[in-house]
């Protein structure tokens, strides 16, 4: 899991954890529970982790959490939403989960606001495919034709700064 991930689910946590418990700073995060559910989540979801991910995760573990403790006689720990026995619970959870996040945004007043990024792993694999399909027609006329129905061009790529047609892609 990258930085940026990691601390956009401490961040989320954060936020609803201050709504939730009338801005009372919330605990922090165990590193070897957050390495565990970390390591957990990169299994799960190999790829990327997206923001609706993230907030429906966090957001899922409160709403579970706050059924059990109707009264909230005790806040809310970092290591229930972030450690390995978090992850089977989200594994395990029902179908109708995101009606119940819906209900339990609705019922206190939680304003969601989704960061939507891209994961930088998907931007280099996304660049270097560009690049590649660039590469295999690269100073030729059908390559140049290629390049322009696929809209391939980039003033930034290394293929296009070489590329003899680069005076007609610019224009």
């Amino acid at each position: 899991m990258d930085k940026e991930t990691r601390e956009r689910f401490v961040e989320v946590f954060n936020k609803i954890y201050k709504k939730i418990y009338g801005g009372k700073t919330p605990p922090s995060c165990n590193n070897s529970a957050f390495e565990a559910f970390a390591k957990e989540m990169d299994k799960l979801y190999s790829i990327s982790i997206g923001e609706d991910l993230i907030v429906d995760y966090v957001i899922y573990h409160f709403n579970r959490t706050n059924q059990q403790k109707a009264e909230k006689p005790q806040p809310m720990q970092s290591n229930w939403v972030f450690g390995r026995t978090a992850v089977v619970k989200w594994l395990d959870r029902s179908p109708n989960y995101k009606i119940w996040n819906q209900t339990f945004i609705r019922e206190n007043s939680l304003k969601v606001h989704k960061k939507h990024t891209i994961s930088r792993s998907i931007i280099d694999a996304i660049s270097k495919d560009l690049e590649e399909k660039r590469n295999i027609y690269s100073n030729t006329t059908s390559g140049y034709v290629h390049c322009v129905v696929n809209d391939l061009y980039s003033k930034y790529s290394p293929t296009c700064k070489l590329c003899t047609f680069k005076q007609n892609c610019e224009e």
